[in-house]
């Protein structure tokens, strides 16, 4: 898939914007469409509606609603502010407010965008659900390690059967990865 040439996607820029924050607007306790905003906020330059203090507010109102959310929030503000260790110990409180699958998931990769392969090891392992078989595998196949480990995982993903409609990863995504292994 090509994609257009940076230039032609700036007029969208505040189309995206006005649909993101419209999404907000008409439900306000949709931590989902709060996530949205928050990421064009981090992502989008200030001449856009982009900045730091707009994603800061959007995560303390996902804070008001789900506290271990509000800490995921705040740990992609750290991170992406390059502030690591402080986004390690948000998702670690984010962890121990709601010690969830998912939460381990995040957990887990961040490590993996660290290259801290051992912990994201340590943390997916923790998980014990199935897309973290899936995200373990993609991991070791990463790091072109424990490949053997690693196709075992992906046939228990599949062997599990599909995620619901819209979920990810899909089967076709997990023999894709298989693929790549062997």
């Amino acid at each position: 898939i090509r994609r257009p040439p940076r230039s032609t996607l700036f007029p969208y820029t505040t189309l995206f914007r006005s649909a993101f924050e419209k999404s907000v607007e008409l439900d306000p306790s949709n931590l989902e469409a709060r996530g949205d905003l928050l990421d064009f906020y981090l992502a989008a330059p200030s001449a856009f509606g982009g900045g730091r203090d707009k994603a800061q507010q959007q995560a303390d109102a996902i804070g008001r609603l789900n506290k271990g959310d509000g800490w995921l929030a705040v740990s992609r503000i750290a991170e992406e502010e390059k502030k690591y260790p402080l986004a390690e110990q948000d998702l670690k409180t984010a962890l121990e407010i709601d010690p969830t699958p998912g939460r381990y998931r995040e957990l887990g990769g961040y490590y993996r965008r660290r290259k801290n392969y051992p912990a994201m090891e340590a943390a997916l392992r923790k998980s014990g659900d199935v897309k973290s078989f899936y995200e373990l595998a993609d991991g070791f196949l990463e790091e072109n390690q424990k490949l053997p480990e690693a196709e075992e995982l992906v046939k228990k993903f599949v062997v599990a059967g599909p995620p619901p409609a819209g979920d990810e990863p899909t089967i076709a995504q997990a023999r894709l990865l298989l693929g790549k292994i062997q």
